[in-house]
């Protein structure tokens, strides 16, 4: 979930573990219900960039210092976000919080199967004090399973909210999405003549149990997309087709050609 969400985000990222270096990066993403081991709580606390985690994926000491975790038995949660109230579609733990900016609203009821009927719908009822969401400088923490609720359910408002949350905790990141549509895919690589900026269309469709690309999907010319940092030229690949770039607030911008299934572009300084 956290992986096909960052994707879509156009979010460049890593997947790590507790025994490799995590300094040069400028967030951590723990999901869910990843294990905060000795280990990398020790590397967490001398962690300079940000940190966002969710669900049971903390652990009690000076990192999360800015929420105390309760255990959580309803089957369901929601949050009221922005003076909105939005279904969580997972339960992780419950939180109280002076940094909140997100309150957990609880169901009517626990989802339970009595033997003949089952509950496919349990609304929202009222929020008791607790929080769905704390943030703390450069740290927030979502109390329910966002990544599950988002790979099990797509609801898109959870992956509106993590976008919204690290926009606030990277304000300037690698890659900067103008315009692409969410299916489309960007990753920027480091080369020793430039940046390698990729693109990906292709959108596979599901026949059975595979994911099957037959034809090629395509981007219309027009599309634009912002790269971190000042470039003075920029061409596709293989053909060295010059592409137009503009630069402005630390960001070069790029007018994309009409892309047929995947485009490299070398960008150089």
């Amino acid at each position: 979930g956290a992986a096909r969400m960052l994707s879509e985000l156009k979010i460049n990222y890593n997947i790590v573990n507790e025994n490799m270096d995590i300094d040069g990066y400028k967030l951590v993403v723990l999901p869910d219900d990843i294990v905060v081991t000795d280990n990398l709580n020790e590397k967490l606390k001398n962690f300079k960039g940000a940190i966002l985690s969710c669900g049971k994926a903390y652990k009690e000491g000076e990192v999360w210092d800015f929420f105390e975790g309760f255990e959580d038995e309803n089957t369901d949660s929601y949050y009221e976000y922005n003076g909105e109230v939005y279904g969580g579609y997972s339960v992780g733990m419950k939180m109280k919080s002076e940094y909140s900016v997100a309150d957990y609203v609880e169901p009517y009821f626990k989802r339970i199967f009595d033997g003949v009927h089952a509950y496919f719908y349990n609304p929202p009822k009222s929020s008791k004090g607790y929080s769905a969401i704390a943030m703390k400088g450069n740290k927030a923490h979502i109390a329910f399973n966002a990544f599950e609720g988002y790979f099990a359910f797509g609801a898109i408002h959870i992956k509106n909210l993590i976008k919204d949350i690290i926009a606030k905790l990277l304000p300037e990141p690698v890659i900067m999405n103008v315009d692409l549509p969410s299916t489309v895919r960007a990753s920027l690589m480091e080369t020793r003549e430039g940046k390698l900026l990729h693109i990906k269309t292709t959108v596979p469709e599901h026949r059975g149990d595979r994911g099957i690309i037959e034809e090629h999907s395509i981007l219309p010319q027009g599309r634009k997309i912002k790269v971190s940092g000042e470039y003075k030229k920029c061409v596709s690949l293989p053909d060295m087709k010059e592409i137009d770039i503009s630069f402005a607030d630390n960001y070069t911008e790029i007018n994309l050609p009409e892309i047929c299934g995947y485009m490299p572009f070398l960008l150089t300084k």
